[in-house]
């Protein structure tokens, strides 16, 4: 019952955030949007937190502090990036650790 609401709520956040990006390029801005990548993912690891602790998963974020600024959408960066954590989680042993790394070289993420 536990994985069936888990399921639940993955997939009605994954079809809230599509909603929103939509609505963002419905509106006709063909400016892309400036995010902060830092923002996103430390926004994804926390909300992520649940589902690595049911597996006594230690989840953790070692990267820049300071804001990374990039073109893209934040609802579909941060789409990208908790199937990437979901994944991580999903396919690491329980008692385990997933550490995400966001490191700059020269500008580049």
């Amino acid at each position: 019952m536990n994985v069936t609401l888990d399921n639940t709520i993955v997939l009605t956040e994954r079809l809230l955030q599509l909603s929103v990006g939509e609505a963002k390029r419905a509106g006709g801005t063909a400016v892309c949007p400036r995010s902060s990548l830092v923002q996103v993912v430390q926004n994804c690891c926390f909300s992520r937190l649940a589902q690595a602790r049911s597996k006594a998963i230690d989840l953790g974020y070692d990267g820049v502090q300071q804001p990374v600024m990039i073109e893209g959408d934040d609802v579909l960066l941060g789409e990208l990036c908790a199937n990437l954590l979901e994944n991580a989680i999903k396919y690491t042993p329980e008692h385990g650790i997933v550490t995400v790394y966001l490191r700059t070289d020269n500008g580049a993420v």
